[in-house]
């Protein structure tokens, strides 16, 4: 059993091949976004495996002092964070990811979880339900509640 290959639910797998189809569909229009084939075949086991998962308390600094330049997050109403950070932090259905300066440009719902952005006066924790996430030329946006 030890010897098998894991892989993430049919669920997980499906969701993120819809995900990979928008993302492809916006790069038909124009749009700058990075498609990740490997992420199609992520698991929990995978998570674990590249360190993705547990206490990223350590992620304030892994960015050398560079910072992102804009985060906002934010739903029809209310305006949670929106300024500069070092580090975003949320969870998808691959698994928990982080998000540092210069990252690639990327695009992902995010699952009921905890977004914690990391700033130089701490962090800002903050607890959603559902969200959408970009993240293009140094800025983060989530939209939180669609």
């Amino acid at each position: 059993m030890a010897d098998e290959p894991q892989t993430g639910s049919e669920e997980a797998k499906k969701a993120a091949q819809e995900r990979m189809n928008a993302a492809l569909e916006a790069q038909k229009r124009g749009d700058e976004i990075q498609v990740d084939q490997a992420s199609l075949e992520a698991s929990e086991a995978d998570a674990h495996v590249s360190g993705a998962t547990g206490d990223s308390k350590d992620k304030q600094d892994a960015g050398d002092g560079k910072t992102i330049d804009q985060v906002k997050v934010y739903s029809p109403f209310h305006v949670y964070f929106d300024g500069s950070a070092t580090s975003v932090s949320g969870i998808n259905l691959t698994g928990p990811f982080d998000i540092l300066h210069d990252h690639k440009n990327f695009m992902s719902l995010l699952t009921p979880c905890e977004v914690i952005v990391r700033h130089e006066r701490g962090e800002d924790r903050i607890k959603i339900e559902r969200g959408v996430m970009h993240v293009a030329d140094n800025k983060v946006i989530i939209f939180l509640d669609v």
